[in-house]
Order: structure tokens, then sequence, then C-alpha cells
């Protein structure tokens, strides 16, 4: 603003407003092919006047940040797999590693071990399961709410 202060009577000045901000933290890039991310979320839409309950699955190239959106009416274990199937066919590829959230159809946590049917499904497409920390969006290297797109339609409310 022109005014000419010391650095630390400039210090002393926005250390008033030091709650208002917030952790940041470095950009995580990776190489291309090195890794994607999946993830989903149940969102209700209107369907004939009636609210129905779908999980909205989404994966993301961690390269390009390619993002894409596979529906659902059920999140189990046939329905996660076939969404990350073709997740994989539309980014064009299958990247080195996965990184997904402790989701129970895909990691026990009381075991501290992923579920076999999913090792079964990795080995299949040879890529190597990743997971993030519980409530730090920050471990999977890409601060972003991958669901953006769809909370922004004005058919979707998610649950």
């Amino acid at each position: 603003m022109g005014c000419k202060v010391s650095s630390f009577a400039f210090y002393r000045y926005i250390q008033q407003y030091k709650a208002e901000f917030t952790r940041a933290y470095m950009r995580y890039e990776t190489k291309p092919e090195e890794q994607g991310q999946f993830d989903w979320s149940p969102y209700t839409i209107m369907i004939e006047g009636k609210p129905v309950t779908i999980q909205v699955f989404g994966l993301i190239s961690g390269c390009s940040r390619y993002r894409t959106y596979m529906y659902s009416l059920s999140q189990t274990r046939s329905s996660v797999f076939e969404a990350l199937e073709e997740g994989l066919s539309r980014i064009g590829g299958v990247p080195e590693r996965i990184q997904t959230d402790n989701h129970s159809t895909l990691y026990d946590a009381k075991k501290g071990k992923w579920n076999p049917i999913y090792i079964r499904f990795t080995n299949h497409y040879g890529f190597q399961p990743s997971r993030s920390e519980v409530r730090h969006p920050w471990s999977k290297g890409m601060v972003e709410n991958p669901f953006s797109y769809p909370q922004n339609c004005d058919w979707f409310q998610q649950v």
C-alpha cells in the first residue's frame, strides 16, 4: 500500500490474522502412469420424483489430473471393481499404483491388511495398491475434492 515499515512491524501486524492462514503443502507431481486415485461418495438424485441414493466413483490420473466418473446403485465389492475397471479403460491405461481411502471393501483396518480379493484384482491389472491416511486428504498428494464437479450440479445432493 506504499507504506514503508520494518519487517518486525509487518509481522507484528499480520500476527492478528494468523488464525486465518491455513497450512500450505507443496504440490505433488507424479510422472505419467505413476499414480491414480480412486474414491467414491454417495449422492441422492431424484428419479421419477423419488430420491434415490447412488454411488459416484471417481478415478483421477495423478499426472494429468484427468478425471472420470462412474455411477452405481450400490457399493458392493463387485460394483467397486466394475467402476475401477471402467475408470482404467477410460483413462487409457493402468498406473503403477492406485491410491484409495481406507474403505472396508478394499482394506481391513482391524487386521491392517488389504482385502485378498482386492489384491487379486490389483495383481490381475498390474498395479500396486496404496492407501491414504484417515482424514488426511493431503496424503494422497493432491489436496483437492474429486467430487467438486458433481457437487456443483443442481441435480446432485450429497448424502
